[in-house]
């Protein structure tokens, strides 16, 4: 039987564990650090989280076969999510949160979802107490449609062959309304 419930996608297992508890809903961390090694144009999310399997495994944090299985999972449950579920995205201010999400609205503006799709801005969760939690919660807005444009500009830019295509987004200061902590994470990114 397919859940229903919201689903709470997040950076990861310490703010997934906090979220999921203080909410009483599901949450799914993403997981996945990819300011470091290859995220290739044109791949589907399954095809692209078999190229991140090899690399993450090649660095030594752990089998290949355990790391694609669990990329494997959290691809499926948020794309059954898109089709069944209201999922809230509670990604922070920093380079590695940033790129998460924008690879979550990437695949979600180009899937065929439609139920509705929250965000939550803020610069950290982690010290956050329990009421800090519920009131950003509260506050969450839909993405909108600039947002999942920029997202696709930026992923685009971002798993082209060469970093330089990051450059123009970065210094598009109208995208600051739209990505508040996108701009800064991105400037970051292509400094180094």
């Amino acid at each position: 039987m397919a859940r229903t419930s919201p689903l709470h996608l997040t950076n990861g297992d310490a703010d997934a564990k906090k979220v999921g508890e203080i909410l009483g809903e599901d949450t799914l961390p993403w997981r996945d650090f990819l300011h470091d090694g290859p995220a290739r144009p044109g791949l589907l999310l399954e095809e692209l989280s078999l190229v991140r399997a090899r690399f993450i495994s090649g660095l030594g944090y752990g089998s290949f076969d355990s790391i694609l299985v669990a990329f494997q999972n959290r691809d499926a449950c948020f794309m059954d999510a898109l089709e069944q579920r209201e999922v809230t995205c509670w990604f922070e201010g920093d380079l590695y949160d940033q790129l998460q999400l924008i690879q979550v609205l990437h695949h979600r503006r180009n899937s065929s979802a439609g139920k509705p799709f929250f965000l939550v801005q803020h610069r950290k969760f982690f010290g956050l107490n329990p009421a800090g939690i519920r009131t950003l919660h509260a506050q969450r807005r839909p993405v909108s449609k600039e947002q999942m444009t920029f997202a696709t500009e930026v992923w685009r830019a971002f798993v082209s062959d060469t970093p330089e295509n990051l450059l123009p987004i970065v210094h598009k200061k109208t995208a600051q309304p739209i990505a508040p902590f996108a701009l800064a994470a991105l400037e970051r990114l292509f400094s180094q």
